[in-house]
């Protein structure tokens, strides 16, 4: 047991040396062991050399190690992959689906992936499994190949797989994003059996789409089922926002409730959702809007509120600049909105002082700084400027 570990936590460049007088199982074994720790590729290039050069072709656990180096270079490099890919005589339905994958996946090589599933069934040797659909229909979808995926979708039919959950979600996915909202809807009504991802996939089609309506139905008999996770939430978070907007836009007149509410909806969705950069353009312009075009004139409920948003979105010197041109004095929950947000976003402590020593300012209560104040920032203002204030 001491030389295998020897073996394997031995450098690359002396592998030659650890496996020169094993007999074939312990020298299989070591060469799986280093494959298993590779970190890079030019020990993976080391050891495939080593493969060719000590191992048997015929040997049944050469095959398996060629799986391995196939698997490792298709995740860090797509054209080695090919060229060990090339040199295995009948690969298997593994190394077919490593080398679809990593091409579905790839930023220029989607096309690769359909190309390797049509050879894939003109060779005949291996039979497509349910590994294989959902990573060439990820690349039709990408490619808008509605009728390559259309023909994925009937050797799915044929061979048995319309019950897999994994390939129905793939379907619901290919077909919403080639525009095909009907055919989606159609597989996912279909479904035997459904996944909160297969849930959040036919929502998030229906969204995109604009069918607000049909998503929030789907959302609440969605919950008989499942709890709702983040993308579900940001789906129908989508959907409210627009149907907001719409009824928004379509109101004969706005008055400065209307158009607070929309800014506050925003900033109250920068709370969890992860594309706050599309909230804050989109309030901003709300915002904007409201004061050039329809000369409402902003209250300190609408700076706080785009004061709130900025800051949650990190944007800390941004919401400094509007506080700094807002025509009256910023009050409690503007002053502590920036606190809470230099806490949260790791800002420097100085700046943390000066939000925690205008949140006193402004109302002469300590207890709101502390509660507000990370744990990291306690000792420094505790040891600083903040004992002054307290003090006074």
């Amino acid at each position: 047991m001491a030389m295998v570990h020897a073996a394997v936590t031995a450098p690359p460049s002396h592998l030659p040396h650890a496996i020169s007088n094993s007999d074939s199982f312990t020298h299989h074994r070591r060469l799986l062991l280093f494959l298993n720790s590779c970190t890079c590729m030019s020990q993976l290039k080391q050891l495939h050399a080593q493969t060719i050069r000590t191992t048997s072709s015929h040997h049944p656990n050469t095959f398996f190690l060629y799986s391995r180096i196939l698997h490792f270079s298709s995740l860090h490099d797509l054209r080695y992959a090919f060229r060990v890919f090339h040199q295995i005589e009948n690969p298997n339905s593994f190394m077919w689906n490593a080398l679809i994958r990593a091409c579905a996946r790839s930023t220029d090589r989607k096309q690769h992936a359909i190309a390797l599933y049509h050879r894939m069934l003109e060779q005949g040797s291996v039979m497509q499994d349910k590994h294989t659909f959902p990573f060439v229909l990820k690349a039709c979808a990408y490619l808008f190949a509605l009728s390559e995926g259309e023909q994925i979708h009937a050797q799915i039919l044929k061979l048995g797989f319309d019950s897999d959950v994994y390939i129905n979600n793939s379907l619901v996915h290919f077909y919403a994003t080639c525009d095909r909202l009907d055919f989606a809807k159609g597989v996912f009504d279909r479904m035997s059996e459904r996944s909160l991802v297969s849930w959040n996939v036919v929502i998030d089609a229906f969204v995109r789409f604009g069918e607000f309506d049909a998503a929030l139905n789907l959302f609440g008999e969605m919950q008989k089922f499942f709890e709702p996770d983040g993308y579900t939430i940001q789906s129908i978070a989508n959907a409210c926002a627009e149907l907001a907007l719409q009824l928004f836009h379509r109101m004969p007149k706005r008055d400065v409730t209307s158009w607070n509410s929309m800014i506050l909806g925003f900033s109250t969705m920068a709370r969890w959702r992860p594309h706050w950069n599309i909230l804050v353009a989109w309030a901003a312009g709300i915002f904007d809007v409201m004061v050039t075009e329809y000369k409402i004139k902003p209250e300190l409920e609408h700076y706080g509120c785009l004061v709130d948003l900025l800051a949650r979105a990190g944007l800390i010197d941004e919401a400094l600049d509007v506080v700094s041109n807002m025509p009256m004095r910023p009050d409690l929950v503007i002053w502590r909105s920036l606190l809470d947000a230099c806490c949260k976003q790791n800002a420097g402590v100085e700046l943390s002082e000066e939000m925690a020593s205008r949140v006193l300012e402004a109302e002469g209560v300590f207890v709101a700084v502390f509660m507000c104040c990370c744990p990291e920032y306690m000792p420094q203002l505790a040891g600083g400027t903040m004992l002054g204030w307290l003090g006074n």
